[in-house]
């Protein structure tokens, strides 16, 4: 017999922006530094002490190339 369960919510983040040529495009938004931050404040979410809700970063995705300014990316939240 399950009397207490936890609830879960599942989240897709996504940022876009123009992309670009690192050099050529220099100071351009970058999503990936976007979610970067994105995802240090949902870290505050969470209430780790009192165990009652938590916030996970369980995947992360974007850029096509090494050499880049990625045109979007993407965080999963749990």
């Amino acid at each position: 017999i399950v009397h207490h369960a936890i609830g879960s919510v599942r989240l897709r983040i996504a940022m876009h922006g123009a992309g670009g040529h690192p050099w050529v495009h220099a100071g351009a938004p970058n999503p990936i530094h976007a979610l970067g931050i994105f995802i240090g404040l949902a870290q505050r979410l969470g209430d780790g002490a009192r165990r009652q809700r938590s916030v996970t970063v369980t995947r992360m995705s974007g850029g096509e190339s090494l050499t880049g300014i990625p045109q979007a990316a993407w965080v999963d939240l749990d």
